[in-house]
């Protein structure tokens, strides 16, 4: 509890702070972005590692880099309107689960040794796509709760 003093007569009103970590949706937020920005690191590293250390394809990383870009960059707008029209907790939940089932369909394509560097282009692409509408829902929701509190 903070004090506030206002006017001639020194009232003293009491003012209830509201933090963020204290909202159990934030709480979710803050940590699904979390998860999903390290799921996107990780998989961005692994495959890179993969790429250039077992595939000896170096030349060919940049593809891999535009097929996830250049969803994200086209599809951002779209996913801030759907953003807007549906569910922000559905779309971040969709997003993260196929993003989850990628990484495991890639793991098992590994175990079976059956990757390309066109496995992992068209894996970037989906990655590239499931961000352009993860992040615009993330931070609307973000938006939305802030605006609730305050």
């Amino acid at each position: 509890m903070s004090e506030l003093t206002i006017g001639k007569e020194k009232e003293i009103v009491e003012v209830e702070e509201v933090t963020l970590f204290k909202q159990k949706h934030f709480l979710f937020l803050w940590i699904a972005g979390l998860f999903s920005s390290l799921s996107v690191s990780f998989f961005m590293f692994s495959q890179s590692w993969y790429v250039v250390e077992v595939l000896k394809l170096e030349a060919s990383l940049g593809l891999i880099f535009i097929a996830a870009s250049v969803p994200r960059l086209l599809f951002m707008a779209l996913g801030g309107v759907i953003a807007d029209r549906m569910s922000r907790s559905l779309i971040m939940f969709i997003s993260d689960m196929t993003r989850a089932l990628l990484i495991v369909g890639l793991v098992v394509l590994l175990v079976l040794d059956m990757i390309s560097l066109w496995t992992f282009v068209g894996f970037a692409l989906v990655f590239g796509v499931l961000d352009a509408f993860f992040w615009p829902a993330s931070g609307a929701f973000c938006l939305l709760l802030f605006l609730r509190n305050s």
